[in-house]
């Protein structure tokens, strides 16, 4: 997402559509034969859910974000997670989920602001940062509603992955005058679509792993996970990008780790019971 959010303009809409479409296409095989269940009516509100952290997340490369900071932004997940699970929800965390989930976010921020550099050519807009905090508690929102949807109607991660992304579809005609837009304008360019193939192709394997976890444990948990997942993106970025981590960036590294010591030494407590 880093190429492409170095166009300009970041072709946000055309990204999301190609997403949409692509991840469509290649789940539509894998999904149960012998299953006649239709989507229950309460997952239409879990797609719309979706298709707004989507819209959300990118767009706000439009206006300024750069990829450190959206990191900086999504780490507030865990946090959120905690919050709206135990005030909205019922959920019941440990002091070392807790603890583990917050060390590890703060550790992944002070890494990530260690790298930030005032000069990187990025214009941060209040616009931006909006978007990517409404993208993000949307997206935790979501995590609950999914994880009771699933364990309610009994439906497996395909299933899932599919009804999220196929049923999302006739949203893009919302935001269909800005995807023919960006097609008039990147639709030639051989760049953009290497990019748009690599990103859509890591999408999917991430988006995959995200439901399969998500039948398996609980929102935090999966939070904690994806959290994860940005932190070994960003050191990617650092190492594929030639950036330079100082001292404070070790630290927020070590942090993170602390962190995600911490978390697990919930489920290890839980085991010697």
């Amino acid at each position: 997402m880093e190429l492409i959010s170095q166009l300009k303009p970041v072709p946000s809409n055309l990204i999301t559509a190609f997403q949409y479409l692509f991840i469509s296409l290649a789940v539509a095989p894998f999904l149960p034969r012998n299953n006649d269940k239709r989507p229950p009516f309460q997952y239409f509100l879990t797609t719309s859910l979706f298709f707004l952290c989507a819209i959300a997340n990118n767009l706000a490369f439009k206006y300024g974000i750069s990829v450190p900071v959206h990191i900086v932004m999504r780490s507030a997940s865990t946090p959120l997670t905690v919050i709206i699970g135990s005030q909205f929800f019922g959920r019941r965390y440990s002091i070392y989920q807790i603890a583990g989930a917050i060390i590890l976010s703060a550790g992944i921020t002070i890494t990530t602001l260690s790298e930030e550099k005032p000069d990187s050519g990025h214009s941060v807009t209040l616009a931006g940062l909006l978007l990517v905090l409404a993208s993000t508690l949307l997206g935790v929102v979501t995590s609950f509603w999914n994880n009771k949807i699933m364990l309610t109607q009994k439906l497996n991660w395909v299933q899932t992955l599919f009804y999220t992304h196929f049923y999302g579809l006739p949203s893009l005609l919302l935001i269909s005058n800005g995807i023919f837009a960006e097609l008039q304008l990147y639709g030639r360019s051989p760049d953009f679509w290497r990019f748009a193939v690599l990103n859509t192709g890591t999408q999917l394997v991430c988006v995959t792993g995200v439901n399969m976890l998500a039948q398996k444990t609980d929102p935090l948990t999966l939070g904690v996970v994806l959290l994860l997942r940005r932190f070994a993106s960003f050191v990617i970025s650092l190492v594929f990008f030639n950036h330079n981590l100082g001292s404070l960036g070790y630290l927020g590294m070590l942090t993170a780790s602390v962190g995600a010591l911490i978390y697990q030494l919930d489920d290890r407590l839980s085991k010697m019971k």
